[in-house]
């Protein structure tokens, strides 16, 4: 299932997904294969949908779907339907889409509220998903959205969402969500979400906790392993080196701080706590290479810059699938595959260049669009008609869309959870340390 014509550029893999797992290849750290556990569970709901008076909308032309598959449609009347839909079963809201039935164009969108356990789609759940696919959001749960979709149907802000897209429902529908033919939308949630995010920010305690918050540090540990203990919100790939032998030892991971508690601002501020890795290192002598970095260039290398590439790639992935469905889907971080062209690379290295968040922001973006068919393979192997890569186009380019006017408002390091962190993270970290008999005896950064 694809959506058309919405700028998608053409994919190029360079390594497939569908390639077969062998066990001469399970463990090689360049090439990560697809996981079989499914990333959300399944759950059968109902809705309704409305269209606003006037609509140009063929109602006996949409088709409806969430991330999980393509739902049944009944039309009562000229502009209401109802219809169920199988969505992921999150303590959160996620969107669920309506598109034209040749998935042309995206003409509204639907919340599902798992309080209500309901879908309710109409002018305004269109402007509130609108508003909730927003980077800043990544880290807000469901009482945090509450609020903030509470705000935002008392605000000037939504009044103007929703006399926009009533005015282009009714003369042309189609263009609703084309940023190139109508960028108000795409302003106007942009405007409601800052004024919303800051009223929310008077009652709330700013914890300023977004900008980088150190590098991880190593530590003692039962018997001969050590533990890596992260306070930065990023993920970092690991080489060990023995010293005296001079050859790689092994790749692995240190795990991020975890968010603990949110706090409204613009922008949101998270704190967190960090977390510890343990890892079996053994004894000798080893020099310790880690990296948080995203360099494209290195997508597929064995060495620390890889895997720190790597492992940042699917987070970003996986947080964008969270604006959309309310939870990160449950991956192991065994599958993925080189997804990287040089026009990617190109996007990234400016975005770096210029320390510029919101562009950091849209070429991931780009990187999920450019790879949704594919992704929904690595997340859905088992279900290649899923309507998941459509989904997670549409997703991605609503957010690409939205982060650009952050850029186009001049606010290039805006700290947005995640991102604003990759890009002003500690990239190279080497630690020299000696072990005997299960205790460090020395240790040089």
């Amino acid at each position: 299932m694809r959506v058309k014509n919405l700028n998608i550029k053409p994919i190029i893999v360079f390594i497939a997904i569908a390639l077969t797992i062998s066990s001469c290849f399970k463990d090689d750290p360049i090439f990560l294969f697809p996981t079989q556990e499914p990333p959300f569970d399944e759950y059968l709901t109902q809705g309704n949908l409305t269209l606003t008076e006037g609509s140009l909308v063929d109602i006996e032309n949409i088709v409806v779907y969430s991330i999980m598959s393509e739902g049944e449609f009944d039309v009562v009347g000229s502009s209401t339907a109802t219809f169920s839909v199988e969505v992921a079963k999150v303590n959160n809201y996620q969107t669920v889409l309506f598109s034209s039935s040749d998935y042309e164009h995206l003409l509204l969108m639907g919340l599902y509220d798992p309080e209500k356990d309901a879908v309710i789609a109409n002018d305004t759940t269109t402007a509130l998903a609108l508003c909730m696919l927003n980077p800043l959001l990544i880290h807000a749960g469901y009482e945090e959205l509450t609020d903030y979709f509470e705000a935002l149907k008392e605000s000037e802000g939504l009044g103007l969402i929703l006399d926009h897209i009533a005015n282009v429902h009714q003369t042309e529908p189609n263009i609703l969500f084309d940023r190139e033919l109508n960028p108000q939308l795409f302003e106007l949630a942009y405007q409601a979400s800052e004024e919303i995010m800051e009223h929310l920010a008077d009652d709330g305690k700013l914890l300023n906790d977004n900008a980088d918050n150190g590098m991880p540090a190593i530590d003692d540990a039962d018997g001969v392993a050590i533990s890596f203990v992260n306070p930065d919100h990023l993920w970092y790939g690991v080489a060990i080196y023995t010293i005296i032998e001079d050859t790689l030892k092994d790749l692995t991971q240190v795990r991020p701080a975890i968010g603990l508690e949110y706090a409204w601002g613009w922008p949101p501020s998270v704190e967190y706590r960090e977390q510890a890795t343990n890892y079996d290192l053994g004894n000798g002598y080893f020099r310790i290479e880690l990296n948080s970095g995203y360099d494209l260039n290195e997508f597929s290398s064995a060495n620390a810059k890889g895997m720190g590439t790597r492992l940042n790639t699917i987070q970003a992935l996986k947080y964008m699938i969270k604006l959309g469905v309310g939870q990160e889907p449950v991956i192991d971080f065994s599958g993925i595959y080189n997804m990287v062209t040089e026009e990617h690379i190109e996007a990234f290295d400016s975005a770096s260049d210029q320390k510029n968040v919101p562009q950091l922001v849209s070429a991931f973006s780009d990187l999920f669009i450019d790879n949704s068919e594919n992704v929904a393979l690595w997340l859905w192997p088992n279900k290649p008609d899923s309507s998941g890569d459509a989904y997670l186009a549409v997703t991605g380019l609503i957010i690409r869309n939205i982060i650009s006017e952050f850029d186009m408002a001049g606010l290039s390091d805006i700290e947005v959870p995640f991102f604003y962190d990759l890009i002003n993270s500690n990239k190279d970290i080497t630690y020299t340390l000696l072990q005997e008999n299960g205790t460090i005896v020395s240790i040089a950064y």
